[in-house]
């Protein structure tokens, strides 16, 4: 038995996760404008419901919505029966993600390991399982959100920036596996963006004064999109951050642990907890 929803094979059909705010949220509505139904997670029902309810109103598509903690193995399974399901599936956007303050000897492992099941055991069983209809029908793109983060880790965040390099090797090499099938897989690297993300992670506020490169999340998405007509697995928004990783790629690795030490005391606040935002 198919989804109702989703029953005519010429309809474009998108999975977003993470899409009750942010970047995931803009992806949605991006997608939808160009027509697309789509298949969206969250874990607060009442945002997802809001979210969905707009998309249908202003777009006239159709959205299935699955309530979901992506770090909880039954809530996973159910995501992967809807998968199944669908007739096609053109776009799949691994979004979903949080932050965590606490610094990993001190916090409680189970915590930590949530944020490896979300950032990327999660995506890699999602990105299994569109493979073969995606391959099948020798179409498809897959955009991974990781994170400029990944590229500068620090003291305090170093299972966050640890599963967002994860997941930029494995897009590289996926994408390498999969262009020969004619499917596009992206790694897009955003930086400071104005989403509840930085926020609740405990950015100083008074550093967007500082950083000139902060950027909207349409602004992310526009470019993402974009940058998918030239086949680059590599998707780096905003200028500030394309030249922040030149000069990195030229600075010792001494220089580099120096400077992550005096971007962090400008970056947070004194906070030793964790705060979640799976989206």
């Amino acid at each position: 038995m198919r989804i109702s929803l989703f029953n005519h094979e010429n309809e474009k059909t998108g999975i977003i996760t993470g899409a009750t705010s942010g970047i995931g949220k803009a992806f949605a509505f991006h997608l939808a404008q160009q027509g697309f139904n789509l298949v969206i997670t969250g874990r607060r029902h009442e945002v997802l419901n809001e979210v969905a309810a707009e998309l249908t109103d202003r777009f006239r598509i159709k959205v299935y919505k699955v309530i979901a903690d992506l770090s909880v193995k039954k809530d996973v399974q159910y995501l992967l029966h809807v998968v199944e399901k669908l007739q096609r599936i053109d776009i799949l956007v691994n979004n979903a993600g949080y932050g965590l303050t606490a610094r990993f000897h001190k916090d409680d492992i189970n915590n930590q390991l949530k944020m490896l099941q979300v950032h990327v055991t999660t995506p890699i069983i999602l990105i299994h399982k569109v493979l073969t209809p995606m391959i099948n029908a020798r179409r498809g793109v897959i955009i991974n959100v990781s994170s400029m983060a990944s590229y500068t880790p620090t003291a305090d965040n170093s299972m966050y920036t640890g599963t967002k390099s994860f997941l930029r090797n494995f897009t590289i090499s996926q994408h390498l596996a999969l262009r020969q099938y004619g499917i596009q897989v992206q790694c897009l690297c955003p930086g400071f963006t104005h989403t509840d993300f930085h926020k609740k992670i405990g950015i100083a506020p008074n550093f967007k004064n500082i950083w000139e490169g902060w950027m909207e999340p349409g602004e992310v998405v526009k470019y993402s999109i974009s940058h998918l007509n030239n086949y680059r697995v590599m998707c780096i928004p905003g200028r500030w951050n394309r030249m922040v990783l030149r000069l990195l790629s030229v600075i010792p690795a001494s220089l580099q642990y120096t400077l992550s030490d005096l971007i962090k005391n400008h970056l947070f606040r004194h906070k030793d907890s964790m705060m979640p935002d799976k989206s």
